[in-house]
């Protein structure tokens, strides 16, 4: 008798070490179930989706991290185990149509999770059907009905399509992107039930309506539907206004609120808006050759300019200039030859070829003077590449410094030249912008100017030009004048005596 109490008690013991490890290890299951009401009595969605064949639980990325471990005898719902399964939004995939995805969110892997889906694997609720805690629509792409999602700026299709969730928990709307991360928006309303009334924000919104024979018909996304659902209109007018910018729904007399969701009255018949001005304008490319128009050899270090952008050929003669789609005029320049300009149109995307054969400057007997210096940086004493310098008098009245920042102007006769820099906005003159050249019978080298860039917040200020003085010349013709000034006074008195 007491080897059968002791054999009894063992294997009560046994069976409680097996039950409390069958519990510590049971993993809590994501259950979905198709519910033939919650997506009306319209025709299902293809296939005739009456029952679940097959079900696989989709990343953000398309990616299958977990495959049904049970489908009912009567195909009405899947289960999957969630054991190592992150918490996140997820999809899940019903008889392989990878373009009806039916999206779902886990907040938490601590307990079961259910999950009801209409026949058109369109509307559905996680959580209790009447009380859920999220509520969701979708608008994939194999129901014909639905709209890609449009762009805010353009008006265009892009090449997705959206769902909404809504929360039980806050009065707040998501609009996100199948199959991916993607968020186009979310906003939430000043209240929590709409209008202040009984019904909650949720089921106002994503909620289920019954018709008058008593059919569950699907009420999900009419946000601002003012074709389907008259009764916008009264408390939100111009739902078909595209606003500048997507005001809070504050209440009665919002204007155009609707575009948060949808572009246009038509609600998601029209497409739900992605606010992003994805759409950018692309740069274009100028580029070509600068090469001597009487050799054909390539001139390095020449400089080529379009609006506010120049590039410096390399030793092949090369350049390019990235710049905004318009239509400009180039300009290629190099120290000994004469400059050349030509107009060039850039297109969006596109490389147009511009090339530049330049003409070298022929010395003239009698005038074979050159005065040249250098653009100077005064933080390292560094020749500045591409600056423009000005010459009044010269043969050639501009020229840019080459890359070691030389600049020349050849081919001169005696005579007094003003040389000027330009000035730009991130450096400051350390000396004089312009100055005075006497060429007299041999060239002018080291008419150098020097700049020093700005720093902080400091603001460029050019070096005012010097102010006059007065010689003895001006100061004796100042003393003639006044004494003249004198007599004339004098003359006249005595004409009025």
């Amino acid at each position: 008798m007491r080897i059968k109490y002791k054999l009894m008690g063992a294997m009560l013991i046994i069976a409680l070490i097996i039950a409390g490890a069958s519990t510590a290890t049971s993993a809590p299951n994501l259950t979905l179930t198709l519910n033939n009401t919650m997506d009306g009595t319209n025709t299902p969605l293809v296939d005739n989706t009456t029952n679940i064949t097959s079900a696989e639980l989709l990343d953000t990325s398309s990616n299958t991290v977990e495959s049904a471990t049970t489908i009912s005898l009567d195909g009405m719902t899947a289960q999957f185990d969630l054991s190592g399964i992150s918490p996140g939004d997820y999809f899940i995939k019903v008889n392989n149509h990878a373009g009806a995805l039916v999206p779902t969110r886990i907040d938490s892997i601590a307990s079961d999770i259910n999950q009801s889906v209409g026949r058109r694997l369109r509307n559905s609720v996680i959580g209790d059907i009447s009380n859920p805690a999220y509520r969701i629509k979708s608008y994939p792409s194999e129901i014909s009905s639905s709209h890609p999602v449009v762009n805010y700026v353009t008006g265009s299709n892009e090449s997705k399509y959206a769902f909404v969730i809504v929360p039980g928990s806050t009065s707040m709307i998501e609009v996100r992107v199948l199959n991916t991360s993607e968020e186009l928006s979310n906003f939430s309303t000043a209240l929590t039930t709409h209008d202040g009334l009984s019904v909650s924000f949720q089921d106002w919104i994503l909620g289920d309506t019954e018709d008058s024979t008593g059919t569950i018909i699907g009420n999900h996304g009419r946000l601002g539907n003012a074709s389907v659902n008259t009764a916008c209109i009264g408390c939100h007018p111009s739902l078909d206004t595209k606003p500048t910018t997507f005001p809070p729904i504050t209440g009665i007399g919002n204007p155009g609120w609707c575009f948060r969701c949808h572009n246009g009255a038509g609600g998601p018949s029209q497409g739900f808006v992605d606010p992003k001005e994805i759409v950018v304008v692309s740069n274009g490319t100028i580029a070509g050759t600068v090469t001597n128009v009487s050799s054909g050899s390539a001139i390095e270090g020449a400089t080529v300019e379009a609006d506010t952008q120049s590039n410096i050929t390399d030793a092949n003669g090369n350049y390019s200039i990235n710049i905004t789609a318009g239509t400009y005029t180039a300009t290629a320049s190099a120290t000994g030859y004469q400059s050349d300009s030509a107009s060039v149109t850039v297109t969006s995307g596109q490389t147009v070829t511009l090339n530049f054969a330049l003409t070298p400057v022929i010395i003239t007997p009698g005038l074979a003077f050159n005065i040249s210096g250098f653009k100077l940086n005064a933080s390292d004493n560094v020749g500045i590449a591409g600056w423009k310098i000005s010459c009044v008098g010269c043969n050639e009245e501009n020229t840019t410094t080459d890359a070691n920042g030389l600049y020349m102007f050849t081919n001169l006769s005696n005579g007094s030249y003003d040389i000027t820099e330009e000035t730009q906005a991130n450096f400051t003159p350390v000396g004089p912008t312009t100055q005075t050249v006497n060429v007299d019978g041999s060239d002018v080298p080291n008419v150098n100017f020097t700049n020093r860039p700005v720093t902080g917040n400091e603001t460029p200020t050019p070096t005012p030009n010097p102010v006059p003085e007065f010689g003895p010349l001006s100061f004796g013709l100042s003393i003639a004048g006044i004494m003249l000034l004198a007599m004339l006074l004098v003359v006249k008195n005595r004409k009025g005596k």
